[in-house]
C-alpha cells in the first residue's frame, strides 16, 4: 500500500509515541495537556533531543490538526500557543527549517499584541540566520515601555546568533 505525506507522517509520529502516551495524553483535558507536567511540558523537560522530539509528536499527534482551534472546558487554548511551542520543540531538537516553518505560520502572530509579535519576528530572524532582522527585534524589545518579559530571550539569540550557537544552547 502506498501511503501519502500526511499518512507517513502519521505512522512516524505513532512509531515515537508509545499506545500507553497516546492513551495518557487522550485523557487529558486541553489545559492539562497544555499545562501540566503529565502533557508535552514534562516530555519537554527530560531536556534531551529525544525528549523534546517526543513533546513536538504529542502535540501534533493531539492536535490532529493545526487548523483545528482547542476547545476547553470553559475556555479555549490559543491554537498560537500550542503551535508557538511546537515550534520551540523542533528548534530545540535541532530541526531549525521545522521550527521556522511552524513558527512562520500566520496564526502564530497576534494582532492585538505587538510585543508577542516582536519576540515572534526575533526568534524567526534567529531561526533564518537573519542577524539584521534580530536585531531589529532586540532594539524594538528595549523600546518597550514596561520591558518585555522575552527581552533576555531575544539578547540571548543574539549573542547565540553571533556565536554560532544553537537554538537549545541560545535560548
Amino acid at each position: 500500500m502506498i501511503m501519502n505525506r500526511k499518512e507517513q507522517i502519521q505512522k512516524v509520529i505513532l512509531e515515537v509515541l508509545s499506545s500507553e502516551d497516546h492513551a495518557r495524553f487522550a485523557g487529558m483535558s486541553e489545559h492539562e495537556f497544555d499545562q501540566s507536567e503529565g502533557g508535552w511540558r514534562g516530555l519537554a523537560r527530560q531536556g534531551t533531543p529525544e525528549g523534546f522530539r517526543n513533546a513536538y509528536s504529542a502535540m501534533r499527534v493531539r492536535s490532529r490538526n493545526w487548523n483545528d482551534r482547542l476547545a476547553l472546558a470553559g475556555q479555549r487554548v490559543p491554537k498560537r500557543s500550542l503551535l508557538w511551542h511546537a515550534g520551540q520543540m523542533a528548534a530545540f531538537a535541532g530541526d531549525t527549517r521545522k521550527a521556522a516553518r511552524i513558527m512562520g505560520r500566520k496564526s502564530v502572530s497576534d494582532p492585538d499584541n505587538p510585543e508577542w509579535n516582536n519576540y515572534v519576528a526575533g526568534t524567526r530572524s534567529f531561526l533564518r540566520g537573519d542577524k539584521l532582522g534580530l536585531q531589529r527585534a532586540a532594539v524594538n524589545t528595549l523600546r518597550q515601555p514596561k520591558g518585555s518579559l522575552n527581552t533576555g530571550v531575544i539578547m540571548r539569540l543574539l549573542g547565540g546568533l553571533r556565536l554560532g550557537k544553537s537554538y537549545a544552547d541560545s535560548y
